[in-house]
């Protein structure tokens, strides 16, 4: 399973941890490590490269952390909840088995 958590701080995302492997199907094959993939990924680059923040990113096999350095604000905040509506559009369509998502208040 694959366990997301989302930070907040003041009620503001300030970043994420996503950890472990859907077990879906072997390596490369798993629609659902693919699809949480590339909602992490494109949010961590879309913050450095559109909105312009300073992030810190952690990654290993299995594993992603990705925190602002900066005060988040109104478009970090956008591509944040954008990767959160993926992430429950994902489990809304048969995921709960592969995904959990949990809010951290930091």
């Amino acid at each position: 399973m694959i366990t997301v958590t989302i930070y907040q701080k003041f009620d503001k995302i300030i970043g994420y941890e996503m950890k472990g492997h859907a077990g879906y199907a072997d390596s490369g094959f798993d629609i659902y490590c693919s699809a949480v993939s590339v909602l992490a990924i494109t949010t961590a680059n879309a913050l450095e490269e559109i909105v312009k923040k300073s992030i810190h990113a952690e990654q290993s096999e299995g594993y992603l952390k990705v925190m602002l350095n900066d005060t988040p604000d109104e478009h970090s905040q956008i591509l944040f909840e954008s990767m959160i509506l993926g992430l429950k559009g994902i489990l809304k369509d048969n995921g709960k088995k592969f995904l959990k998502v949990n809010f951290e208040e930091v």
